[in-house]
């Protein structure tokens, strides 16, 4: 990968939670640390995680790609969302998309509460990518699919954050009304 140092968590490839792991190239050793405990336990785990993962990995490029882009063309279908990543920078399983006037935190508030795992992203790169002034800077969303995802997954996600962008707009424009 051509990098000095690399952490990565098992959580994201569905190894054990808490769990994680520092790489660091030769000759870039870490001054002042102390030598973290041990979790063998949870070493073991996530090395096994990593090996499902990479035997899945042809897996995770086709199929996954192809839930993620069922998933996004729908997201793309609701009025003032734009899909912020562009196709050449992202991995196949994510979809980071804004939608006008929704706050994030609003928004995967009510998601979680329909089992629909979303986060929320506010990186600095990416609010540049939409613009400083975008009426859609506080309002990026994340969604990450894996392996474990179906298309029926898909569906009822789809059909829940079309309902939920509605039912957030429209009381939004009732309060607006009232005030």
């Amino acid at each position: 990968l051509g990098v000095d140092f690399l952490t990565f968590s098992a959580e994201t490839f569905h190894g054990p939670t808490g769990i994680g792991a520092l790489y660091v190239k030769d000759g870039n050793g870490l001054q002042g640390l102390d030598k973290p405990s041990q979790n063998t336990a949870g070493i073991i785990g996530m090395a096994k995680a990593i090996e499902l993962s990479v035997d899945a990995q042809a897996f995770e490029m086709e199929d996954v790609r192809e839930l993620r882009d069922s998933l996004e063309e729908a997201l793309r279908g609701i009025p003032d969302s734009i899909i912020v990543t562009p196709w050449t920078h992202r991995v196949a399983n994510t979809i980071l998309i804004a939608f006008k006037d929704i706050e994030s935190e609003l928004l995967l508030y009510e998601l979680n509460k329909i089992g629909i795992s979303a986060y929320m992203e506010n990186g600095r790169s990416l609010i540049e990518t939409i613009g400083s002034n975008s009426s859609m800077k506080h309002s990026l969303v994340g969604f990450a699919l894996s392996r474990f995802n179906t298309e029926e997954e898909i569906a009822y996600t789809i059909e829940k954050i079309n309902q939920t962008v509605n039912n957030i707009r429209q009381r939004i424009a009732c309060t607006q009304e009232e005030i």
